[in-house]
């Protein structure tokens, strides 16, 4: 890719759609009067026209079956001079010029009669929205006076002014606003009061025909620093200015527009950087095209001024803009290379003054997070200091609905801190604002300003935005509001303050006035104070910080569902995946882990599954997998459950975990014993980080109304003193014959002992105090609930190597059950040792675990109930979930 390759590329890109969208809506060149259940004027047209003319000038003559010229010819016929006036009046002057002017030589103008050359003279013909009388253009803003001007030029050039007097009054004019402020900004209010906007860069470009005729040195000097502006806050999506009106896909056109230029009258020291802007936001550009048509009203919303009765208008005029960056890219160097696409979008914190007071726009960028948040006056949601950070921070589009602001309402007006503020101060990840009035932004009151002050601080650290907020009023207000949108990317807020309040969150995604140039606004995190009698002040603090993204995984299986239900509500946003996930399918990562910043895997061994894979092809594949997990980029978190993977040798056990470890950058271990054991055992990265989190119980979904009594009538059990259970599924290593052996050999009549991990394949024991229950496949967890319940503590004689934990610790503290127990570093570690634990320990050997049968008691069990109760805060999974938050957050502050 190289200037004259993207130039190439976007001419292609007018061509095509120019080409099918007429074929489509305009078959045979008829410019219709109603579109899209609108009416509509001739504009759009004229913008098609506008448009062609590019590509005739750039040496492509054919469109469809037709020629660009016959084509242009026809749609010229159909304006209504009448009522054509500003852009679309230089806009036909230009496309005449280009084809040789009012002279019989032009292809155009040598086949229009009369009454036709009559209707275009006059639709060149803005001079009507100059009022001598009143000095100025109908209320329209300053940009106008460029249009104006570029207007009087054109019908010049094509020998209609034998007066220019207006053209140089407007020139003066623009030239005055132009240069009126050092910094070299375009101020668009007629108050000069500081909006400053998309227009700002845009007027410099659209007077492109008229620079000769303004003062070059100054010129070249504002040009720079829109180019300088442009390098320090575009924007991943393409965008340049993400606040104010006419943003959207006009900002992405402004982007490569604006670059273009830059490159042509080289005015950046970093050529390769502003062509990369200008191909990303090409890129992003072709994006807003669907049903062959700009995309900017589904789903989206533009200023009242741009609704869907100017769809055809909007999309011929974006696609101009196109061609006009193409036509400046062939004038510039062919060696020029665009840069990564990484190197495009660096860290940055930057307060951009726009003039010498205190508007200006901060631009910052982490790795979290990147918005510009402009402090410009005017009343609207679109300017009022506000994080413009396209998919993550938005506002509604042109609205009085604000967003980050305190909202004041007295009767039926509201006021907010709107327009500039008193003073700024901006530090490294901070801006602090005040404001010493509160601004009427919607309704008629008197009063366009009320007495008080907002002092406002944001603070970054890291994923999280920090805001203190101060209000002062004289005027207590009948109803206070704060709103924090949240678009395509979910967002953690919370709201403290000393001020009786209610915070919520609702879900808004669909309204109407609920959308930004850029989506859809999907839920509101608001905040609404109580009004109390003589109130003066208010303080607040909030945080915003984005949802982490996590896939995880197996999504459905208990233990994942208790420990990411403990987060609560708007913490993470999960991605589900489940076993067998990448068992003979596409193992891309972004098809099996979407968006997720961090794959966070519970049993590795269990991602494939058996799945009839051979173990030379398992083995292919997962070497596969790894390669693509690592160049991914996303951070992986492994919970290590177990040692290695049971049901496999030792050998390819191992083999897998091996190849794994170094490949994670969170490990979550059940225990600290087991963390020393893993991390001597299996080569970890030395900037894995590593946690203990403890198994939670699962007593919040083992919950039930049965009692003992009624279970054991629908399992069928004589009532006993004391009940054992054997619980889960059958595994080798869990010694299940032992247990049961040991049992029967303690002979007391009082106790019987409920087997669950049990296969069929089994003899069934003959003791007929050993009852082994029907078990399904998979148990859910009222199944387990209602086996624990049977019990008064369960059996435990775990061995081999293959275990780091067991959930029936969860089981056992979750239900407040004794336990029967082996000495086992992990569980005096979890459950206790000595004359505190929440277990009776045994040596894990038949006669050891016969003698606990033969002598336990009551007490000693119910003694262990009360301590497995105990441990349930510390265990519980609101508590272990805080530990995976925090793991998580660290992973996605990390280097």
């Amino acid at each position: 890719m190289n200037t004259s390759m993207l130039a190439q590329e976007m001419r292609a890109f007018v061509h095509e759609r120019c080409a099918v969208a007429v074929e489509r809506f305009l078959p045979d060149l008829r410019v219709p009067r109603t579109f899209a259940a609108y009416r509509v004027s001739t504009d759009f047209a004229v913008d098609l026209a506008y448009t062609l003319k590019y590509l005739h000038r750039a040496g492509i003559t054919q469109f469809g079956e037709r020629t660009i010229a016959d084509g242009i010819y026809q749609i010229l016929t159909q304006v209504d001079g009448e009522k054509t006036e500003t852009f679309y009046s230089y806009r036909i002057a230009e496309t005449l010029a280009a084809f040789g002017g009012l002279t019989d030589t032009n292809v155009l103008w040598s086949k229009f009669d009369d009454a036709q050359r009559a209707n275009l003279v006059n639709a060149v013909d803005s001079s009507h929205i100059y009022s001598a009388e009143t000095d100025s253009l109908g209320g329209k803003p300053n940009n106008y006076w460029g249009v104006l001007a570029r207007c009087e030029f054109a019908r010049q050039k094509l020998g209609l002014l034998a007066d220019d007097k207006l053209l140089k009054y407007a020139l003066t004019r623009v030239e005055k606003i132009l240069f009126a402020n050092p910094r070299g900004f375009f101020d668009d209010s007629k108050e000069l009061g500081g909006r400053y906007d998309l227009y700002t860069a845009d007027v410099h470009l659209f007077l492109e025909p008229l620079w000769h005729l303004l003062d070059r040195a100054k010129l070249r000097h504002n040009l720079k620093v829109h180019t300088q502006l442009l390098e320090t806050i575009a924007l991943e999506n393409g965008a340049f200015i993400a606040w104010g009106r006419s943003i959207g896909a006009l900002s992405l056109c402004a982007t490569f527009e604006m670059a273009a230029v830059a490159l042509r009258e080289k005015l950046t020291a970093d050529d390769g950087r502003l062509l990369g802007l200008a191909a990303n936001g090409f890129a992003h550009f072709k994006t807003w095209f669907s049903d062959d048509l700009i995309n900017a009203h589904r789903q989206r919303m533009t200023y009242n001024y741009r609704g869907p009765f100017r769809l055809l208008q909007m999309t011929f005029d974006c696609l101009g803009k196109v061609a006009y960056a193409a036509q400046v890219l062939d004038t510039v160097e062919r060696d020029i290379v665009p840069a990564e696409k990484g190197a495009l979008f660096a860290a940055r914190d930057v307060f951009v003054h726009l003039d010498e007071s205190t508007a200006g726009v901060w631009m910052f960028r982490n790795k979290h997070f990147a918005f510009q948040l402009p402090v410009v006056d005017n009343t609207p949601a679109d300017y009022v200091p506000w994080l413009h950070g396209p998919g993550m921070f938005e506002n509604p589009v042109d609205s009085p609905l604000l967003m980050g602001v305190p909202r004041l309402f007295y009767g039926d007006s509201e006021y907010a801190p709107a327009g500039l503020p008193k003073t700024s101060a901006h530090g490294a990840g901070t801006l602090a604002l005040h404001y010493d009035r509160f601004t009427r932004t919607a309704g008629k009151a008197e009063a366009k300003h009320l007495p008080g002050a907002r002092h406002i601080t944001y603070r970054i650290d890291a994923d999280t935005i920090e805001v203190r907020e101060q209000w002062t009023f004289e005027q207590t207000p009948d109803a206070i509001m704060l709103c924090v949108p949240e678009a395509d990317w979910p967002l953690e807020v919370h709201f403290e303050s000393p001020q009786q309040h209610t915070a919520s969150v609702v879900a808004v995604s669909g309204m109407q006035f609920m959308r930004s140039y850029w989506g859809e606004i999907k839920r509101l995190h608001q905040v609404d104070f109580a009004v109390t009698p003589g109130l003066r002040e208010i303080t607040l603090r909030y945080t915003i910080r984005p949802q982490i993204k996590i896939a995880q995984g197996p999504f459905d299986h208990d233990y994942n569902r208790a420990l990411y239900g403990g987060l609560g509500r708007d913490r993470v946003v999960e991605r589900a995946f489940f076993n067998g996930t990448c068992a003979r399918q596409s193992i891309a990562i972004e098809r099996l882990f979407g968006d997720a910043e961090i794959i966070h895997i519970g049993w590795p061994e269990h991602l494939f599954g058996a799945n009839g894979l051979s173990d030379e092809d398992f083995d292919k594949r997962w070497d596969e997998f790894l390669a693509l997990l690592k160049a991914s980029g996303k951070k992986v978190m492994w919970t290590m459950h177990n040692r290695r993977p049971h049901g496999w040798t030792r050998e390819r056990g191992v083999a897998l975990y091996r190849k794994f470890a170094p490949v994670v950058d969170a490990c979550l271990h059940h225990s600290r014993w087991g963390e020393a054991l893993m991390r001597g055992e299996y080569e970890f990265k030395p900037e894995c980080r590593h946690y203990v989190l403890p198994h939670m119980h699962f007593g919040e979904q083992m919950q039930m109304a049965a009692t003992r009594a009624e279970l054991e009538k629908q399992y069928g059990l004589p009532a006993c003193g004391m009940r054992f259970g054997v619980l889960g599924r059958y595994q080798k290593e869990k010694q299940i014959e032992m247990i049961i052996e040991a049992f029967s050999a303690a002979a007391r009549a009082d106790q019987q002992l409920v087997v669950t991990a049990w296969k069929d394949t089994l003899e069934k024991p003959k003791d007929p105090r050993v009852i082994v229950l029907p078990r399904k496949d998979w148990l859910t967890r009222e199944d387990i609930a209602g086996h624990n319940k049977l019990c008064d503590g369960l059996v435990l004689a775990h061995t081999g190597d293959t275990y780091l934990t067991t959930g029936l610790v969860a089981d056992t503290v979750g239900m407040g059950t004794a336990m029967l127990a082996p000495k086992w570093p992990f569980l005096f570690e979890i459950l206790g040792e000595g004359a505190e634990a929440a277990a009776v320990y045994h040596d894990n050997t038949p006669e050891s675990l016969t003698a606990l049968f033969k002598e336990i008691t009551m007490a000693q069990v119910e003694q262990a109930k009360e301590r497995a109760r105990a441990l349930q805060p510390r265990y519980s999974p609101a508590a272990c979930a805080a530990i995976l938050y925090q793991a998580a957050r660290d992973l996605r502050t990390s280097a």
